[in-house]
C-alpha cells in the first residue's frame, strides 16, 4: 500500500485502529462512481471548504479564505 511508505497506517482491519492504533491513520475511501462524479475531480478538503463557505454565507458568518473554519 503506497500510503504506508509515507508513514501512514491503515484502519482497514478494524475501525478501532483509528483511535487506538498508531498515528497517523489513513481512512480508506469508497470508490463509488456516483459519489466520484459529484466530487467533480475535487479533493475532499476542497469540497468541504466549499460547503463551509456556503454555510457561512447562508448564516452571515465571515468566511475563512482557506476554508478551514
Amino acid at each position: 500500500m503506497p500510503f504506508r511508505a509515507d508513514g501512514w497506517h491503515s484502519q482497514g482491519s478494524s475501525d478501532l485502529l483509528a483511535v487506538l492504533g498508531p498515528a497517523p491513520v489513513a481512512t480508506p475511501s469508497n470508490n463509488t462512481p456516483a459519489l466520484r462524479r459529484r466530487m467533480n475531480r475535487r479533493t475532499f478538503r476542497a469540497w468541504q471548504a466549499e460547503q463551509g463557505a456556503r454555510r457561512a454565507r447562508r448564516h452571515g458568518a465571515s468566511v475563512d479564505p482557506d476554508g478551514l473554519l
